[in-house]
Protein backbone atom coordinates (compact mmCIF):
# COMPACT_ATOMS: atom_id res chain seq x y z
CA UNK A 1 0.00 0.00 0.00
CA UNK A 2 1.29 3.43 -0.96
CA UNK A 3 -1.34 5.71 0.56
CA UNK A 4 -1.02 6.45 4.29
CA UNK A 5 -3.41 4.30 6.30
CA UNK A 6 -5.33 7.21 7.84
CA UNK A 7 -5.84 8.77 4.42
CA UNK A 8 -6.98 5.45 2.98
CA UNK A 9 -9.69 5.22 5.65
CA UNK A 10 -10.88 8.75 4.92
CA UNK A 11 -10.94 8.06 1.18
CA UNK A 12 -12.88 4.84 1.67
CA UNK A 13 -15.60 6.67 3.62
CA UNK A 14 -15.70 9.81 1.46
CA UNK A 15 -18.81 10.80 -0.48
CA UNK A 16 -16.64 12.67 -2.98
CA UNK A 17 -13.00 12.34 -4.05
CA UNK A 18 -10.71 14.70 -5.95
CA UNK A 19 -7.37 13.59 -7.37
CA UNK A 20 -5.14 16.20 -9.04
CA UNK A 21 -1.89 15.29 -10.77
CA UNK A 22 0.91 16.87 -12.79
CA UNK A 23 1.99 15.50 -16.18
CA UNK A 24 5.71 15.84 -17.04
CA UNK A 25 7.93 14.06 -14.54
CA UNK A 26 4.91 12.52 -12.83
CA UNK A 27 2.89 10.67 -15.46
CA UNK A 28 5.61 10.74 -18.12
CA UNK A 29 9.39 10.89 -18.28
CA UNK A 30 11.00 14.12 -19.39
CA UNK A 31 12.15 14.02 -23.00
CA UNK A 32 14.43 16.29 -24.99
CA UNK A 33 11.65 16.23 -27.60
CA UNK A 34 8.62 17.30 -25.64
CA UNK A 35 6.23 15.98 -28.28
CA UNK A 36 7.46 12.45 -27.54
CA UNK A 37 6.84 12.58 -23.78
CA UNK A 38 4.15 9.91 -23.77
CA UNK A 39 2.80 8.53 -20.47
CA UNK A 40 4.58 5.69 -18.71
CA UNK A 41 3.27 2.15 -19.00
CA UNK A 42 0.10 1.60 -17.01
CA UNK A 43 -0.64 5.31 -16.63
CA UNK A 44 -3.46 5.58 -19.17
CA UNK A 45 -5.19 2.53 -17.76
CA UNK A 46 -4.73 3.79 -14.21
CA UNK A 47 -6.17 7.21 -14.97
CA UNK A 48 -9.17 5.70 -16.75
CA UNK A 49 -9.78 3.41 -13.80
CA UNK A 50 -9.63 6.34 -11.37
CA UNK A 51 -12.23 8.21 -13.43
CA UNK A 52 -14.46 5.13 -13.63
CA UNK A 53 -14.25 4.67 -9.85
CA UNK A 54 -16.14 7.95 -9.30
CA UNK A 55 -13.22 10.27 -8.53
CA UNK A 56 -13.00 13.70 -10.11
CA UNK A 57 -9.62 13.47 -11.81
CA UNK A 58 -7.82 16.62 -12.98
CA UNK A 59 -4.44 16.85 -14.71
CA UNK A 60 -2.71 20.17 -13.98
CA UNK A 61 0.25 20.93 -16.23
CA UNK A 62 2.56 23.67 -17.39
CA UNK A 63 1.80 22.53 -20.94
CA UNK A 64 -1.20 23.69 -22.91
CA UNK A 65 -4.22 21.51 -22.24
CA UNK A 66 -4.46 20.37 -25.87
CA UNK A 67 -0.89 19.01 -25.69
CA UNK A 68 -1.65 16.97 -22.59
CA UNK A 69 -4.86 15.67 -24.13
CA UNK A 70 -3.02 14.59 -27.29
CA UNK A 71 -0.26 12.80 -25.38
CA UNK A 72 -2.61 10.99 -23.00
CA UNK A 73 -5.34 10.15 -25.50
CA UNK A 74 -8.06 9.79 -22.86
CA UNK A 75 -11.55 10.97 -23.77
CA UNK A 76 -13.40 13.08 -21.24
CA UNK A 77 -10.34 14.03 -19.21
CA UNK A 78 -10.40 17.33 -17.30
CA UNK A 79 -7.14 19.25 -17.85
CA UNK A 80 -5.91 22.57 -16.48
CA UNK A 81 -3.04 23.76 -18.67
CA UNK A 82 -0.59 26.69 -18.53
CA UNK A 83 0.05 26.01 -14.82
CA UNK A 84 -3.66 25.94 -14.13
CA UNK A 85 -4.59 29.19 -15.88
CA UNK A 86 -6.19 27.37 -18.81
CA UNK A 87 -9.20 25.23 -17.94
CA UNK A 88 -10.37 22.48 -20.29
CA UNK A 89 -13.49 20.70 -19.10
CA UNK A 90 -14.23 17.01 -19.51
CA UNK A 91 -16.44 17.79 -22.53
CA UNK A 92 -13.59 19.65 -24.27
CA UNK A 93 -14.64 23.25 -23.63
CA UNK A 94 -11.61 25.45 -22.95
CA UNK A 95 -11.19 28.73 -21.05
CA UNK A 96 -8.02 30.83 -21.16
CA UNK A 97 -7.56 34.25 -19.53
CA UNK A 98 -6.38 37.16 -21.68
CA UNK A 99 -3.16 39.03 -21.12
CA UNK A 100 -3.20 42.79 -20.79
CA UNK A 101 -1.49 44.85 -23.49
CA UNK A 102 1.33 45.52 -21.03
CA UNK A 103 1.78 41.79 -20.35
CA UNK A 104 1.77 41.02 -24.07
CA UNK A 105 4.47 43.62 -24.61
CA UNK A 106 6.47 42.18 -21.74
CA UNK A 107 6.34 38.67 -23.22
CA UNK A 108 7.37 40.04 -26.61
CA UNK A 109 10.36 41.78 -25.05
CA UNK A 110 11.26 38.60 -23.10
CA UNK A 111 11.22 36.64 -26.36
CA UNK A 112 13.40 39.24 -28.07
CA UNK A 113 15.95 39.01 -25.28
CA UNK A 114 15.88 35.20 -25.15
CA UNK A 115 16.45 34.43 -28.83
CA UNK A 116 20.10 35.63 -29.01
CA UNK A 117 21.16 33.63 -25.92
CA UNK A 118 19.35 30.32 -26.53
CA UNK A 119 20.11 27.70 -29.17
CA UNK A 120 17.49 27.36 -31.87
CA UNK A 121 14.50 25.25 -30.90
CA UNK A 122 14.93 25.56 -27.15
CA UNK A 123 12.52 28.47 -26.53
CA UNK A 124 8.88 27.44 -26.09
CA UNK A 125 6.20 30.06 -26.67
CA UNK A 126 3.11 29.48 -24.56
CA UNK A 127 -0.11 31.54 -24.45
CA UNK A 128 0.78 33.06 -21.09
CA UNK A 129 4.52 32.50 -20.67
CA UNK A 130 7.87 31.63 -22.25
CA UNK A 131 9.99 28.61 -21.33
CA UNK A 132 13.63 27.94 -22.12
CA UNK A 133 14.41 24.20 -22.28
CA UNK A 134 17.97 23.04 -21.62
CA UNK A 135 17.54 19.26 -21.52
CA UNK A 136 18.60 18.73 -25.14
CA UNK A 137 21.87 20.64 -24.64
CA UNK A 138 25.21 19.03 -23.75
CA UNK A 139 25.75 18.94 -19.96
CA UNK A 140 28.34 21.70 -20.03
CA UNK A 141 26.08 24.02 -22.01
CA UNK A 142 23.01 23.69 -19.76
CA UNK A 143 24.36 25.78 -16.89
CA UNK A 144 25.61 28.41 -19.32
CA UNK A 145 22.25 28.64 -21.07
CA UNK A 146 20.40 28.87 -17.75
CA UNK A 147 22.72 31.65 -16.56
CA UNK A 148 22.48 33.64 -19.79
CA UNK A 149 18.69 33.35 -19.96
CA UNK A 150 18.26 34.40 -16.35
CA UNK A 151 20.46 37.44 -16.91
CA UNK A 152 18.45 38.35 -20.02
CA UNK A 153 15.10 38.07 -18.26
CA UNK A 154 15.79 39.38 -14.76
CA UNK A 155 15.48 43.09 -15.72
CA UNK A 156 11.93 42.41 -16.97
CA UNK A 157 10.54 40.73 -13.87
CA UNK A 158 9.10 43.77 -12.06
CA UNK A 159 5.98 43.44 -9.91
CA UNK A 160 4.00 41.26 -12.31
CA UNK A 161 6.46 38.80 -13.81
CA UNK A 162 8.58 36.09 -12.26
CA UNK A 163 11.25 33.56 -13.21
CA UNK A 164 10.50 29.99 -12.15
CA UNK A 165 12.96 27.14 -12.66
CA UNK A 166 11.58 23.74 -13.58
CA UNK A 167 13.23 20.39 -14.22
CA UNK A 168 15.36 21.11 -17.28
CA UNK A 169 14.54 24.75 -17.86
CA UNK A 170 13.53 28.25 -16.82
CA UNK A 171 10.18 29.96 -17.39
CA UNK A 172 9.18 33.62 -17.60
CA UNK A 173 5.58 33.92 -16.46
CA UNK A 174 3.17 36.06 -14.45
CA UNK A 175 2.75 35.66 -10.72
CA UNK A 176 -1.00 35.22 -10.69
CA UNK A 177 -0.88 32.10 -12.88
CA UNK A 178 0.26 29.11 -10.85
CA UNK A 179 -0.91 25.64 -9.91
CA UNK A 180 -1.83 26.69 -6.39
CA UNK A 181 -4.63 28.90 -7.71
CA UNK A 182 -6.02 25.99 -9.73
CA UNK A 183 -5.92 23.68 -6.71
CA UNK A 184 -7.61 26.28 -4.51
CA UNK A 185 -10.39 26.70 -7.09
CA UNK A 186 -10.93 22.96 -7.40
CA UNK A 187 -11.05 22.46 -3.65
CA UNK A 188 -13.54 25.30 -3.36
CA UNK A 189 -15.70 23.51 -5.95
CA UNK A 190 -15.33 20.18 -4.11
CA UNK A 191 -15.39 21.26 -0.48
CA UNK A 192 -16.67 17.90 0.76
CA UNK A 193 -14.17 15.87 -1.24
CA UNK A 194 -11.16 14.03 0.09
CA UNK A 195 -8.38 15.45 -2.08
CA UNK A 196 -4.80 14.77 -3.12
CA UNK A 197 -2.26 16.29 -5.48
CA UNK A 198 0.81 14.57 -6.96
CA UNK A 199 3.64 16.40 -8.72
CA UNK A 200 7.38 16.32 -9.19
CA UNK A 201 9.08 19.70 -9.29
CA UNK A 202 9.27 23.22 -7.90
CA UNK A 203 6.21 24.44 -9.79
CA UNK A 204 4.13 21.83 -7.94
CA UNK A 205 5.07 23.26 -4.55
CA UNK A 206 2.45 25.99 -5.11
CA UNK A 207 -0.14 23.22 -5.44
CA UNK A 208 1.06 21.43 -2.32
CA UNK A 209 0.77 24.61 -0.28
CA UNK A 210 -2.78 25.23 -1.51
CA UNK A 211 -4.05 21.93 -0.13
CA UNK A 212 -5.92 21.72 3.16
CA UNK A 213 -4.23 20.06 6.18
CA UNK A 214 -6.44 16.98 5.72
CA UNK A 215 -5.50 16.58 2.04
CA UNK A 216 -2.54 14.58 0.76
CA UNK A 217 0.43 16.16 -1.03
CA UNK A 218 2.55 13.62 -2.94
CA UNK A 219 6.02 14.45 -4.23
CA UNK A 220 7.06 12.24 -7.15
CA UNK A 221 10.86 12.26 -7.02
CA UNK A 222 13.78 9.87 -7.08
CA UNK A 223 15.49 11.48 -4.09
CA UNK A 224 14.56 13.56 -1.09
CA UNK A 225 14.49 17.35 -1.31
CA UNK A 226 12.86 20.12 0.70
CA UNK A 227 9.13 20.04 -0.02
CA UNK A 228 5.70 20.88 1.36
CA UNK A 229 4.55 17.35 0.45
CA UNK A 230 3.95 14.76 3.15
CA UNK A 231 4.49 11.66 1.00
CA UNK A 232 7.27 10.88 -1.48
CA UNK A 233 6.99 8.27 -4.23
CA UNK A 234 9.05 7.44 -7.31
CA UNK A 235 7.62 7.84 -10.79
CA UNK A 236 7.58 4.09 -11.25
CA UNK A 237 5.16 3.93 -8.28
CA UNK A 238 2.55 6.16 -9.96
CA UNK A 239 0.64 3.42 -11.85
CA UNK A 240 0.31 1.46 -8.61
CA UNK A 241 -0.84 4.61 -6.82
CA UNK A 242 -3.55 5.14 -9.42
CA UNK A 243 -4.68 1.52 -9.13
CA UNK A 244 -4.79 1.72 -5.33
CA UNK A 245 -6.85 4.92 -5.44
CA UNK A 246 -9.22 3.39 -8.01
CA UNK A 247 -9.65 0.18 -6.02
CA UNK A 248 -10.72 2.16 -2.96
CA UNK A 249 -13.22 4.10 -5.07
CA UNK A 250 -14.59 0.93 -6.62
CA UNK A 251 -15.23 -0.59 -3.21
CA UNK A 252 -16.87 2.64 -2.06
CA UNK A 253 -19.20 2.59 -5.06
CA UNK A 254 -20.07 -1.06 -4.51
CA UNK A 255 -21.01 -0.27 -0.91
CA UNK A 256 -23.50 2.35 -2.06
CA UNK A 257 -25.44 -0.12 -4.20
Amino acid sequence: MLLPEAFRHRLARARHALFMIDYDGTLAAFRARRDLAYPDGGVREGLERVIASGTRLVVISGREAAEVSSLLGIAGLEIWGCHGAQRRTADGESFLPSLTAEQQNLLAEAETRALPVLPEGTLERKPLSLAGHFRSLPPGARAEAARDLRQAWEPLVGDDGELRPFDGGLEFRFRRHHKGRAVATLIDEEREAVAAYAGDDETDEDAFRALRPSDLAILVAESDRPTAASLRLRRRDVPALLDEWAAIGEKRREGKR
